[in-house]
């Protein structure tokens, strides 16, 4: 199983040669998750580090150039020494522990005559999300190149942003809700 892993993340490499295009990234982009989501549990470092690979800064103007060579750069560099891993380690078991430490609680609750509750918790985070990558995890990868392609345009912010609005009323008030929410949550620190 190992070598078929590092044979199929070999060949997504070489498929970097032929990246020219914003689009032609996502597209390889979104293959090449399915087979890291194989490999990697979704809230590895290994995956996080895998989905914040973009051609764009996480914040840009409409007049920011995408770096398409240096997001191929990163992704060439990140699987390699994905292969490494694999080979020098094996591939991670699907039972092992991540070192991130996660978010705990323990809810108390003690009844007497004159009922008190309480509640106690504790919560360990060394993980941070940023905007951009949970507007990615959430958006369909084709409503994320619509919203890019309107924003590369040279007409008035206002017009981009009712466009973008349009965007998202068409993905449906649950994703967007849920963007928002996992925005809100990660910029106080819940999660």
């Amino acid at each position: 199983m190992e070598d078929k892993m590092i044979e199929i993340l070999k060949k997504q490499v070489e498929l970097l040669d032929n990246i020219q295009t914003v689009a032609e990234l996502s597209d390889w982009k979104e293959k090449t998750r399915i087979f890291i989501c194989r490999i990697y549990k979704e809230d590895s470092t290994q995956y996080k580090q895998f989905s914040r690979i973009s051609a764009f800064p996480p914040i840009y103007t409409p007049g920011t150039q995408p770096d398409i060579l240096g997001a191929v750069r990163e992704a060439r560099n990140l699987l390699n020494g994905f292969v490494e891993d694999i080979e020098t380690f094996g591939l991670p078991n699907s039972q092992s522990t991540t070192k991130d430490k996660t978010r705990t609680i323990v809810p108390s609750i003690n009844i007497e005559n004159n009922p008190v509750f309480t509640q106690s918790q504790t919560q360990y985070q060394t993980q941070s999300q940023n905007i951009e990558d949970i507007i990615r995890d959430e958006i369909p990868p084709s409503k994320m190149r619509e919203i890019e392609e309107i924003l590369k345009t040279e007409e008035p912010e206002k017009t981009k942003l009712e466009k973008v609005g349009d965007i998202l009323q068409k993905v449906g008030i649950g994703v967007t809700s849920s963007v928002l929410a996992r925005i809100i949550t990660s910029s106080i620190g819940i999660f």
